[in-house]
């Protein structure tokens, strides 16, 4: 029985990826037919030497590594020294459970040999060393009934991440494959704090997770038969991109090129007020540890026309590490950095540039985010942070709540008190009292892209209203929301928000 990988995700994967693991089996079990035999003469083994044993057409590759790798049961110590390497590779063979379970072993020291006997009937026997028999003599071998196949059985999968390891299992379908969609696993364990926004430039770097995968199969309630293989990989927050495959959705974001995108499904173009705080990240895959701005800003002149587009780096601002790099930051903070006068601002466009300190050398940057500024005072002003689609989080301004209500509901809880309480001891009672406060909330006229990005804030399971400055956050929830996308005849558009905070007191 052997267990191969028909896909499996990339080495760094985004997580929210539908990511499909298919593994094939050829789970069988032997028929009626004549015991098979097979002497094989053995000659040492050096480095990644590897033997071929093809049984019923199934294929088991035993490999001779310096270091063999403790979870694989197809590694065997380098020698040689061709006494050790024959007991290095039986001890292998009755240690692996598939093995020792059907067949018998049998080998001497001299003349360097080993000999396998199905306890079934039924065998079919092949093998090589190192792609050649030149190394080998087979003894004659009578060939048995073709095998028939098991298909009641399972395929295991172990994951283990961040100290946790969960197992999953699933039959094989009739082609003896089963899929594993590892997103619904590794969401669970890969998550994304919410930041602590205390500054209007703060940077965080959210690592990459590093997590294992191991595969197996068993026949049923049987026990595990054979571990075949572990691999280890990486995760990131993902991207809301469930058309195109792994790789080719991260390449625009790992890919040293210049410019590379930035992590986020917001659009391009943002309709924003100075002191309005947006999100910039990309995952920083080369060895840079600085990223700065890379911006490009036009002002209102006071004769009415725009300036001449003007361009200013901002280097050395924050030190980063591998990961992915989140800066927050307002246009009000970046003018700031660059020397401009964010009141005369009437367009910045802003980057990440990446820079390495060691070596001068070229610099990357990110694709612009266009911040379209909007000068006007804020009226009533509500800031959200909610959990988007690519597992960051991200900030969006609506305008005043022009409708606000508070529920109050009052319940008698009898069930805290104490459980030697009597009646006779007076009337005492624990009131839950439950408010919830709601608030619509409006976007304002905006690009219909924004509002149709504005369905993540609708969609996210994590969502937080802000304190003006920022600093304090309460956990609310989104009860209701239209827009008028529907519309034809304009090309401004709007989204209404209703979110409730509930809390409790007791008394």
């Amino acid at each position: 029985m052997a267990l191969s990988i028909v896909s499996q995700p990339p080495a760094l994967a985004p997580v929210r990826q539908p990511l499909r693991l298919v593994l094939q089996t050829n789970n069988y079990q032997l028929t009626a037919g004549t015991k098979a035999r097979l002497r094989v003469n053995f000659a040492g083994s050096t480095d990644t030497m590897f033997t071929t044993l093809t049984i019923n057409g199934k294929v088991y590759i035993f490999t001779a590594r310096t270091t063999p790798d403790t979870n694989s049961a197809f590694e065997y110590a380098v020698n040689r020294d061709t006494e050790w390497a024959l007991v290095n590779l039986v001890d292998m063979l009755i240690t692996n459970p598939f093995i020792a379970d059907n067949y018998d072993i049998t080998f001497d020291n001299f003349p360097f040999w080993f000999q396998l006997e199905a306890k079934q009937t039924g065998a079919e026997w092949t093998i090589q060393f190192a792609n050649s028999n030149v190394l080998l003599t087979q003894s004659a071998n009578v060939a048995g009934v073709a095998p028939t196949y098991r298909p009641n059985f399972k395929v295991l999968l172990y994951l283990t991440a961040a100290g946790i390891t969960l197992q999953k299992d699933a039959r094989v379908n009739a082609s003896n494959q089963c899929e594993f969609v590892l997103e619904e696993m590794l969401d669970n364990l890969l998550t994304v704090p919410l930041p602590a926004f205390s500054t209007a430039g703060l940077a965080v770097v959210v690592p990459a997770m590093d997590y294992t995968l191991g595969y197996a199969e068993s026949y049923g309630d049987d026990p595990l038969i054979q571990k075949r293989i572990t691999v280890n990989y990486k995760a990131l927050p993902g991207l809301f991109d469930k058309v195109n495959v792994p790789g080719s959705s991260t390449a625009d974001y790992l890919a040293a090129a210049n410019p590379r995108k930035y992590w986020s499904t917001r659009p391009p173009t943002v309709q924003v007020k100075p002191h309005q705080v947006l999100l910039f990240a990309n995952h920083n895959v080369l060895p840079f540890d600085r990223v700065g701005f890379q911006t490009r800003y036009r002002t209102n002149r006071s004769d009415g026309f725009l300036s001449a587009q003007v361009t200013v780096p901002v280097d050395d601002i924050f030190i980063v590490g591998e990961g992915l790099v989140c800066v927050y930051a307002s246009a009000e903070f970046i003018a700031g950095e660059i020397g401009v006068n964010v009141d005369e601002l009437y367009e910045l466009e802003v980057a990440l540039g990446y820079i390495q300190s060691s070596s001068p050398g070229p610099k990357y940057r990110t694709e612009y985010v266009t911040l379209a500024l909007d000068q006007s005072e804020p009226t009533a002003e509500v800031a959200l942070a909610f959990k988007a689609a690519n597992g960051l989080f991200e900030v969006v301004y609506f305008e005043g709540d022009t409708d606000q209500t508070v529920n109050t509901t009052r319940s008698f809880a009898d069930h805290l008190l104490p459980a030697n309480y009597t009646r006779s001891q007076g009337e005492v009672r624990e009131v839950e009292v439950t408010r919830q406060k709601r608030y619509i909330l409006h976007s304002g006229n905006r690009r219909r892209d924004y509002i149709v990005w504005l369905q993540e804030l609708v969609g996210s399971n994590e969502v937080y209203m802000l304190s003006p400055d920022l600093t304090q956050r309460t956990r609310v929830n989104i009860t209701a929301h239209s827009d008028d996308l529907s519309s034809t005849n304009q090309e401004l558009f709007s989204m209404q928000v209703t979110i409730q905070e509930a809390f409790i007191d007791r008394a």
